[in-house]
């Protein structure tokens, strides 16, 4: 009677990417429902409360990309002073196994007078056995001194609710709407060794990619240097003159203080680059032959690593960004205390371009007007003298603008990497006209 549902998968797969004795996997995965509201008790509710199910689910399945044959031992073509030969390439290892994904999921659907529905649902997917490029002892002779293994994994949790109604519905005229929210918890819980990069970090315990850099602490306003803060507190200033660093004391800023430094140690987490929360507002109007739709999408609660901006301070003075304009001159014209004194030649030291700073580090959260359309049905008596179904003619326009703090091009860019704006173009907003005809 439509009241309990239950579900079964059972998957064997083979990946030849793989070694012989770790080559095939056994992947299972289950389902339930339960439509409470078909149950003898529940029939004095149904004028309120229509539909009601609670429902779960649990899977495993595999991950087939894991790189190329990486479990084989592999020679290239090297040359030895003038002489053609051959060398290792790469060491392999015939222990490698299926990467897993752990699936859950918890939730239930109710609707109300059948014209409104809510969902909402907890979910988890747990990454296993993952292969990653293991870092060797120089001294052993690996090939780049690293080797496939199956040593980190990754967890991803959240929750999710969408609420979707008919809000109006008359003769003439009717709206109905959709919205979503999701959220989403990211945490690397298995890993070797950090994995650093110029702008960000793998790191156990903390979400995948996060940016990692030093924390800028604005400017020394007597004499225009950049302040960082260590990993002790102390608050250190970058002098340019002879690229050193000096400690910074508040009570007498004109004064540089004994020597110090800023290395790789003071540099720390300055924020997940995987959005906390997202989600979704679709509306669609109608009144009589006409049809309005607006999709609505936004995303937030992670960072954003502006390269594209600090790149646009180069000290080569070209193709400067107006935030150029804010740098610290003078006593007298200390600019807004968040640009530095800017010196020929010197941008890799004042603007750390080899290292990520919070100084770029920017909000992603936008809100984006991503569809909207309008449109125009023929009515059916004009329709059916053309010997057609239906005719329809619509105007639409996508990604028509966004709302955000986020000063680049566009929050959603990234280039080199997930949360990295390095000279990314935008997303493009487009128009069109067409029409629409059913024979």
């Amino acid at each position: 009677d439509n009241t309990f549902y239950l579900g079964g998968s059972l998957r064997r797969d083979g990946l030849s990417r793989l070694p012989e004795k770790g080559r095939w996997g056994t992947f299972y995965g289950g389902s339930f429902a339960i439509r409470l509201s078909q149950l003898g008790f529940w029939e004095s509710m149904k004028a309120v409360i229509s539909d009601f199910r609670l429902r779960g689910s649990y899977a495993q399945v595999g991950n087939d990309d894991i790189g190329d044959f990486t479990y084989l031992d592999t020679f290239t073509a090297q040359l030895y002073g003038s002489q053609t030969g051959i060398s290792y390439y790469q060491t392999g290892n015939a222990n490698l196994k299926w990467e897993k994904q752990t699936i859950y999921d918890l939730g239930f659907d109710i609707s109300f007078f059948d014209r409104i529905s809510f969902t909402a649902a907890y979910w988890s997917k747990k990454n296993s056995d993952i292969v990653l490029s293991s870092p060797t002892p120089p001294s052993l002779g690996i090939p780049w001194n690293v080797i496939s293994q199956n040593v980190g994994a990754v967890e991803n949790s959240g929750l999710e609710f969408e609420v979707n109604g008919n809000v109006v519905k008359t003769k003439d005229f009717s709206y109905d709407a959709s919205f979503n929210f999701s959220t989403q918890y990211n945490k690397v819980t298995e890993l070797l060794s950090d994995m650093t990069y110029e702008h960000y970090i793998i790191r156990e315990g903390e979400s995948m990619r996060s940016l990692y850099g030093y924390q800028y602490e604005g400017v020394n306003m007597k004499n225009g240097y950049p302040l960082y803060k260590k990993a002790d507190g102390t608050i250190v200033q970058g002098n340019p003159k002879d690229s050193k660093y000096y400690v910074y004391n508040a009570s007498d800023p004109a004064t540089l203080g004994a020597a110090s430094s800023l290395t790789s140690t003071d540099k720390v987490i300055l924020g997940n680059t995987i959005p906390k929360w997202f989600g979704g507002f679709d509306n669609t109007l109608k009144y009589k032959n006409f049809d309005l739709n607006i999709f609505l999408r936004f995303s937030g609660g992670n960072k954003i690593a502006n390269v594209t901006r600090r790149d646009m301070m180069n000290m080569y003075f070209q193709n400067n960004g107006t935030e150029i304009l804010d740098r610290w001159q003078s006593v007298e014209k200390p600019g807004n205390g968040k640009v530095p004194i800017i010196m020929y030649n010197l941008g890799s030291f004042l603007n750390l371009e080899a290292d990520g700073s919070s100084r770029w580090v920017e909000k992603g959260d936008f809100l984006k007007l991503q569809n909207l359309s309008l449109g125009y049905t023929l009515p059916k008596d004009i329709v059916n003298r053309l010997t057609f179904s239906q005719v329809r003619f619509y105007l639409q326009a996508q990604n028509l603008f966004t709302l955000t703090k986020y000063t680049g091009l566009d929050p959603e860019v990234y280039t080199t990497t997930l949360g990295v704006d390095w000279n990314g173009n935008p997303q493009q907003r487009s128009f069109t006209f067409g029409m629409n005809i059913v024979f």
